[in-house]
């Protein structure tokens, strides 16, 4: 395999992955994917270097990077050397030459292995779903009809969610029956139809033969409602698709009664009418969508995390996944409120958004809100669904989130409907974490119950943070050490968070321990994260450095005297990547059986909520597992740094390293 690489020119790296160099162009949403991207002579775009996984076969490698010319050789045995193709070579290629456009690579592949071609047929159909190619897809349903067919359905409902109105085309016109029989299938996630998607995005030419070919189908289908009890109708009347109604109405008159009463609109609450935007300016907006934040009406939004896009590759998932078990694909970034009372100077939003002290502002409705930050993020991970690294099962789960992180920028408890905003998350079984500064007491103290509720401790004085936080507020030390006040009388019913951002030099030092343990004791919280801060481009005008960024071991070390400080906490978990430590309570979550239940049992939390129960936080509380525990107190590094082992860890920068490929099984053939 080594020799072969070399041959093409491919160079492997230890870690199993693509280098940053080697990374296929990026596109943009739902755009076709073309092998002209590359040059006659399949070179890579410039400054860009191909890299072969290892172990990887030499044709897998040329089709996976779109170097045409050199897989044509390989499969015509063109190479010089040891450079066959082996047995199985061709099921894992085939796909990646459907996904650029290779038909003449496809149908090579087809001669030389016909079986192999036919067992990978369905992964091949789903790439050509992704990529948009329709002529790839219709050379697969000609050669290969039944195993096309048993996928039809499901590649016509998801053509359908990411609007790839030719491939949805193709499918009903080959494969009708499959097709009929799909337009029933709620899907087990959000309970959606494929015909709700096709009248959420307008799709008028799928939509017109599925009426004139099943039409008792389509009107079953209209029947159907998805998760948060919406009809396909109803979508369609809401994103303002008349010409998709009118079709079904003419076509379909008895489906009017399926026409629901529309969602709340974004239009301000009554009293508000009159008060300004939060975003006052075409310019604080652009300011915003720079930074990739996607706008949400008048004062929330919602961001792609870079551990979603991991967590759908199978690359990793967030320091929450290993302290306390959500799925990070499944994770919606989101704030109902883009302003906030700080500046701190670590904030990784670069200061773009607005600050204010009170809420003055016009009131999105809070059902407007979730539904609308949802379908944001649906098409963020439509986005990245393209990817053809991503994968299909973590595609669809994370199509319906499970999870909000209500701590993307601002201060969420400002939103005066916050608590219908939870309470509408809660009903749709999305916990809720829930960040706060602390410097609004007051509306703290009347949110109701999240999933978990965060307190930042960032100073342990009243100067120091002055200083690191830069509060607005005069008096804001009183409201933080009100609001971790707070935090002790929400308990045992609330799950609460302490969390620290540590900045070598500035937070971190020998002295400030003792502030930080009075303060984590006044709050009694049921954790405290210890987390190192991050590097972002406005430290530097904060007269800041990398220098002062803490690596794991200083993390570690700080959480440690912490841990010394605080008998009643102990080391539960820590988060390498996330240079993160995580103290949890002994009484509430290690004793009496000496093994620690930081998990959540976010099943038992939702259908409470449902029903209006309010548990304890021991009642929802699950085992940690094993990957993610400290050793000890003293040496508390998890396995693997807190890595999911599940998951496959992507390294970058690592030094070339040839692997030999491993020997086919005795009795297998070798093709060459």
């Amino acid at each position: 395999a080594g020799a072969a690489a070399a041959a093409l020119g491919l160079c492997v790296g230890a870690s199993g992955r693509a280098s940053r160099a080697g990374r296929l162009p990026p596109r943009p949403a739902f755009a076709p994917v073309v092998a002209e991207d590359f040059a006659v002579d399949d070179a890579p775009p410039a400054g860009r270097v191909p890299s072969a996984r290892p172990g990887e076969a030499p044709l897998v490698a040329a089709c996976r990077l779109g170097r045409g010319s050199e897989a044509r050789k390989l499969l015509l045995g063109r190479t010089g050397g040891d450079c066959g193709v082996l047995s199985g070579d061709i099921a894992d290629a085939l796909p990646w030459a459907v996904w650029w456009g290779r038909l003449d690579l496809v149908r090579l592949m087809m001669e030389r292995s016909r079986e192999e071609a036919r067992s990978a047929v369905g992964k091949a159909a789903e790439r050509a779903r992704l990529s948009g190619q329709e002529k790839a897809l219709q050379l697969l349903v000609e050669e290969f009809p039944d195993e096309a067919g048993d996928v039809a359905g499901h590649e016509f409902a998801e053509a359908c969610r990411i609007q790839r109105v030719g491939i949805a085309k193709i499918l009903l016109r080959e494969f009708p029956q499959e097709v009929a029989t799909a337009l029933g299938a709620a899907d087990e996630n959000d309970g959606s139809t494929p015909l709700h998607w096709v009248c959420r995005y307008g799709l008028t030419p799928v939509l017109r033969p599925l009426l004139a070919q099943f039409p008792d189908e389509v009107h079953a289908s209209m029947e159907v409602v998805d998760m948060v009890g919406r009809t396909p109708l109803a979508l369609a009347c809401e994103r303002g698709h008349d010409d998709i109604v009118r079709l079904a109405l003419e076509r379909l008159p008895e489906a009017e009664q399926t026409v629901q009463e529309p969602r709340p609109s974004r239009l301000p609450a009554e009293g508000t009418i009159d008060k300004p935007e939060m975003l006052r300016t075409p310019q604080s907006r652009e300011a915003l969508e720079e930074q990739d934040f996607t706008l949400v009406g008048s004062h929330s939004a919602v961001k792609q995390c870079l551990w979603t896009r991991h967590a759908l590759r199978g690359e990793g998932q967030c320091y929450k996944h290993t302290f306390y078990g959500i799925s990070s694909h499944r994770c919606m970034n989101a704030t109902p409120s883009l302003a906030c009372a700080n500046k701190c100077t670590f904030c990784w939003r670069n200061h773009a958004n607005p600050v204010t002290t009170s809420w003055n502002f016009a009131v999105d409705d809070p059902e407007w809100i979730v539904e609308e930050s949802l379908q944001h993020h649906a098409e963020l991970i439509n986005h990245s669904a393209t990817s053809p690294l991503a994968l299909p099962d973590r595609v669809a789960e994370a199509r319906a989130p499970r999870h909000a992180a209500l701590s993307l920028v601002g201060e969420a408890v400002l939103y005066p409907e916050v608590a219908k905003l939870v309470e509408a998350m809660h009903k749709r079984h999305i916990s809720t974490f829930l960040v706060t500064n602390g410097q609004f007491p007051d509306e703290l103290e009347r949110l109701p119950q999240v999933t978990q509720l965060y307190v930042s401790v960032d100073a342990p004085s009243a100067e120091e943070l002055k200083a690191v936080g830069r509060p607005l507020f005069r008096d804001y030390w009183e409201r933080l050490r009100r609001s971790l006040t707070i935090l002790r009388n929400k308990g045992p019913a609330q799950r609460t968070v302490c969390r620290m951002t540590l900045l070598k030099g500035v937070n971190m030092d020998e002295a400030s321990c003792d502030g930080y343990v009075e303060l984590f004791q006044l709050s009694d919280c049921d954790f405290i994260e210890v987390k190192g801060g991050t590097w972002t481009n406005n430290m530097e005008n904060e007269g800041l450095s990398s220098e002062n960024l803490p690596m794991h071991q200083d993390v570690c070390a700080f959480a440690k005297k912490l841990a010394a400080s605080l008998p009643e906490y102990g080391v539960a978990s820590t988060h390498a990547h996330s240079c993160a430590v995580l103290l949890g309570r002994r009484d509430r979550f290690l004793e009496p059986t000496g093994r620690w239940r930081t998990w959540i049992d976010f099943d038992r939390f939702s259908e409470a909520a449902i029903a209006g129960e309010t548990l304890e936080v021991q009642d929802f509380a699950l085992d940690t597992p094993d990957w993610a525990l400290a050793h000890s107190d003293t040496d508390f590094f998890t396995h693997n740094g807190g890595f999911d082992p599940a998951e496959e860890r992507r390294r970058r920068r690592s030094a070339p390293q040839w692997r030999e490929r491993e020997p086919a099984a005795e009795g297998v053939a070798v093709e060459r």
